[in-house]
């Protein structure tokens, strides 16, 4: 037992410094290599989705599938029936690829995404979704040759991918707040803009936010416009959005429950 932790645990406390000194995409590759490495994949995609647009939200993909794979899942836009795709959307536990369809009710696409992706090489594989308090997706998706001796290593290491996933979690997001930090530089709110924002979040009008807060309801009207313009929206579903893209509004445990 010894003789396994001690490598596995300087393998994490090398993810981790890697992870630390991220500063551009070829050092994320790299650090989702080693990830896959470590899991066993034969092949991996990597993909972060921040929550700063429904529309249009910004992604961070990187994969190792091939080439041929990738193009026909793109042009066939494969990911508008992707089973496993959806699965991540609603779910926090890894699953295999497998389980995820059986579960589906679409055997066409079934059929036409597993037969793809077997073409390939990409018989048997699990996915791992994180979601984060900002609203963040990240997810972890692989694969390989379908045979017993790896359907029982990638089980095993189910668990592990969790933490492996927020490693990558970690370096991607902050590598994106990096680029954002100099793109435009976002002025920190004030207590008061903030405490506007936040009933603004929970569906509060301005003069509701008024009585709350013991202040006019013109007042919090100026609050909320100076926070759209620092923010860079129009309107006060985008600033909401927005700041919870950037971190600047998160739930505040204020007291806890009599029963747990």
């Amino acid at each position: 037992m010894t003789t396994r932790t001690v490598p596995m645990t300087r393998a994490f406390d090398d993810l981790e410094r890697r992870a630390a000194e991220v500063t551009n995409r070829e050092e994320l590759r790299a650090l989702c290599d080693r990830a896959a490495e470590h899991l066993g994949l034969e092949a991996y995609t990597y993909l972060l989705r921040q929550s700063n647009s429904f529309i249009d939200p910004e992604l961070v993909v990187l994969s190792s599938y091939p080439e041929a794979l990738v193009g026909r899942y793109r042009r066939e836009q494969m990911v508008l029936v992707d089973a496993v795709a959806r699965y991540c959307y609603r779910h926090s536990l890894p699953a295999t690829w497998a389980s995820i369809w059986d579960r589906s009710d679409d055997p066409v696409s079934r059929e036409r995404l597993l037969g793809a992706f077997a073409e390939h090489g990409l018989e048997w594989g699990f996915v791992v979704p994180l979601h984060s308090a900002r609203g963040e997706l990240s997810l972890l998706s692989g694969g390989g040759r379908d045979t017993p001796a790896f359907r029982r290593k990638l089980q095993q290491n189910m668990p592990l991918a969790l933490y492996l996933l927020a490693v990558l979690h970690d370096a991607a997001t902050r590598l994106i707040d990096q680029r954002f930090a100099v793109q435009e530089q976002v002025a920190e709110l004030t207590e008061r803009e903030h405490e506007c924002l936040v009933w603004c979040a929970e569906g509060k009008t301005s003069w509701e936010t008024a009585q709350i807060l013991g202040i006019s309801e013109r007042t919090v009207v100026f609050h909320l416009q100076n926070v759209n313009v620092k923010l860079g929206v129009s309107s006060r579903q985008q600033a909401v959005a927005r700041a919870m893209a950037l971190g600047l509004l998160v739930p505040v445990i204020q007291w806890l429950p009599d029963e747990v």
